[in-house]
């Protein structure tokens, strides 16, 4: 009885079976039962995301497909339209591989003219794009992989942001391409298959001209191109669309900013069809904060299976919530999660993991400073040592090459420590590079500096960098900055020696702070050490006008270098000391208010020091350029450099005077004012 009633109770499961059995493939209807299913999967498997980043910083390094046009201006402006905080800086060698930007150095290749991985050290990037030639995905997938390899492994060692956002543009075929689908599909497995193997992500731009081959057809396909391969501007406006919607996770359709060379249905077009493609291949979380996970569920014969008969339920271990939709919202804790997807019917489930950073919780390299504060710093606590700390928010560097006189670098590849220690009597072949100074080897005040070769492939510029930042609540309007430049030895090279001060919001693009806050020596008539140091201090001090808001940064970067020309042979020592900032709150008065009174100033109140403050709303200047040349009245600096009274000699110094009317030291009745001289780099006037 009991083997009939089996029997029975199995032949009505198969009559249930086969009730619920596709004809055609065996596939059955009802998706009731467990091996219905053949698998869940999702994507991304592994990702990252830093937690309450306020802005992307992507660089590209690239060719000529993006370069045409300039595919990162474009999306810099779509970036501005979808109210994004976003800046795309590229790396161009026209017509190069990822190999070529890889080999062609670690440093500057000329002034101006930095190489890839200089660029990749310089900036905490949030994002990297790398562009391979046009078809070497398809045409050499090993040299493609291989290059792609070798820079996640440099940048993940070297880029100031080890957690860098690493991601391949997929390019497209030639337009000339006789199998255009064929060489598509190839060329986005064949970068698929790199990026999965390394953990990072793609943009898949190319997925958007095919989809327009299909729907729009070869006309339209045609007018993307500028020759064979080159992009027109609706195309780079395409490809900028698949970076936005990837980049930030959301729907560029709708966006009001397209270039004026096409047409808002153009745009219009272009937008759905790069939305469209973004959606072929997802592995990019959002920067605000989220990542929004895909699912796929595959029958056994290897259909996709609908969510409808397969609900999904979505959960994860910490670190934030998701949503029903498969969003994960981070709330910021660090940390590794894991990430689940089950289905509610028959009980699959796949898993992926999101790592968490938060640069809030990572101690910063900065001063902080706020309006009405100061800061002070004299090295004399980095010690006697040759490889001396520098304190924190200061960096050295020197710089290499033939032509890289006079030329500041960057604040993220520069070092933290010196590399020899120098006092007195410093011998003319005296090792170049970086110095921690002293008055003699067991000297506790310090300085921080060096010197200079003529050897070309050594140091050629000393750098020493400052990084502050503003972590009040209040704007500093402008600063007080004083320091100390001294000399530890002497230098016969005829162009004499220059230390200039220059100012960065970045810390990579840097702009002088002016003639008031540059010290220039002029030629030793030889290279020897002083038996007393520092042989000579020049005092610096004037006011900064660097406006510098709430959670702002400004870098500061000392450049020593020869004076002029590319010889920096017969060096003199250099040394930055004693550096003091005061912070405003309140911006300085440059003005004078008389109403209807007479106004008198006989300068008599700014004493007798060298370094006098001129009264208010009052400047001085000297002209490095030319003589009859009049300048700014922002530029110009609050002091003069020198006293000048009776018996001055036809060898006085040139500059910026406070004269008086007898001895120069001790004279009440002062003037202002100075000597100019026919010396390149000299005051001229």
């Amino acid at each position: 009885m009991k083997l009939i009633t089996k029997l029975a109770l199995l032949f009505s499961l198969l009559l249930v079976f086969a009730a619920c059995t596709d004809d055609v493939d065996g596939i059955p209807t009802d998706s009731k039962y467990e091996y219905y299913l053949g698998s869940l999967s999702i994507t991304p498997a592994s990702d990252y995301l830093i937690y309450g980043l306020d802005e992307l910083r992507i660089l590209s390094l690239n060719n000529s497909l993006i370069e045409y046009n300039e595919m990162n201006v474009i999306f810099n402006q779509l970036a501005v339209s979808g109210g994004k905080n976003a800046v795309w800086e590229k790396q161009t060698r026209l017509g190069q591989s990822l190999q070529y930007h890889f080999d062609e150095g670690d440093d500057m290749i000329g002034p101006g003219d930095p190489s890839a991985k200089y660029i990749v050290r310089s900036k905490e990037w949030t994002h990297i794009i790398l562009q391979e030639q046009s078809g070497k995905p398809r045409t050499n997938f090993e040299g493609f992989r291989s290059s792609v390899k070798q820079w996640i492994e440099y940048i993940r060692e070297y880029c100031p942001n080890p957690d860098a956002k690493i991601l391949i543009m997929v390019n497209w075929p030639y337009d000339t391409s006789g199998n255009y689908d064929a060489d598509m599909q190839e060329m986005f497995e064949n970068t698929i298959k790199v990026a999965r193997e390394n953990g990072i992500g793609i943009i898949p731009a190319g997925n958007a001209y095919n989809i327009i081959n299909t729907e729009e057809g070869s006309a339209m396909r045609n007018a993307l191109y500028t020759d064979d391969r080159h992009p027109s501007v609706m195309a780079s406006y395409l490809s900028a669309c698949v970076f936005y919607n990837c980049l930030f996770n959301d729907n560029p359709e709708g966006l009001e900013y397209y270039p004026s060379d096409i047409t808002s249905s153009e745009a219009a077009l272009m937008q759905k069809r790069a939305h469209e493609a973004s959606k072929t291949y997802s592995s990019v979380s959002d920067y605000s904060g989220t990542v929004a996970y895909h699912y796929e569920l595959l029958a056994p014969n290897g259909d996709i299976l609908s969510a409808e008969d397969f609900p999904i339920i979505w959960s994860v271990d910490g670190g934030g919530t998701i949503d029903e939709d498969g969003v994960f919202y981070s709330d910021g804790t660090p940390g590794t999660y894991t990430v689940r997807a089950e289905t509610t019917i028959e009980n699959k489930e796949a898993t992926a993991s999101i790592r968490v950073i938060n640069p809030d919780a990572v101690e910063q390299e900065y001063v902080s400073l706020q309006a009405g504060g100061s800061y002070a710093q004299d090295f004399n606590a980095i010690g006697t040592g040759a490889e001396a700390i520098l304190p924190a928010g200061w960096r050295i560097e020197k710089m290499t090459g033939a032509t890289v006189q006079r030329t500041v670098g960057s604040f993220n590849n520069a070092g933290k420590t010196t590399e020899l220690e120098g006092g007195e009597n410093l011998a003319s072949n005296a090792t170049n590079g970086l110095y921690n100074f002293g008055a003699s080897a067991s000297s506790t005040d310090r300085a921080v500096g060096g010197i200079t070769t003529g050897d070309t492939e050594k140091t050629q510029g000393i750098n020493v960098y400052l990084h502050i930042k503003n972590n009040g609540s209040q704007t500093i309007p402008a600063m007080d900055l004083s320091f100390d430049i001294e000399k530890y030895r002497k230098g016969n090279n005829s162009a004499g020696f220059t230390a200039e001060l220059y100012c960065s919001t970045d810390g990579l693009n840097w702009t002088s702070a002016g003639d008031n806050f540059k010290v220039s020596f002029d030629s030793d008539s030889e290279t020897a050490g002083y038996d007393v140091v520092p042989g000579e201090i020049r005092s610096v001090s004037g006011i900064l006008a660097e406006s510098l808001s709430p959670g702002e940064s400004l870098y500061f970067a000392w450049n020593f270098s020869v004076t002029s020309g590319t010889t920096s042979s017969g060096a003199q020592a250099l040394a930055l000391d004693n550096v003091s900032i005061s912070a405003r709150s309140s911006a300085p008065v440059d003005y004078i208010e008389v109403g209807d009174a007479t106004y008198v100033q006989d300068f008599d109140a700014i004493g007798t020091s060298a370094e006098a403050t001129l009264p208010q709303g009052w400047r001085i200047e000297k002209r490095l350029d030319f003589p009859r040349v009049v300048g700014f009245f922002s530029f110009a600096g609050y002091h003069t450099e020198q006293q000048g009274g009776i018996n001055m000699s036809s060898s006085a110094k040139n500059g910026l005077y406070n004269f008086g009317a007898g001895d120069a030291a001790t004279a009440t009745d002062r003037a202002i004012g100075g000597v100019s001289t026919g010396v390149d780099d000299g005051t001229r006037g």
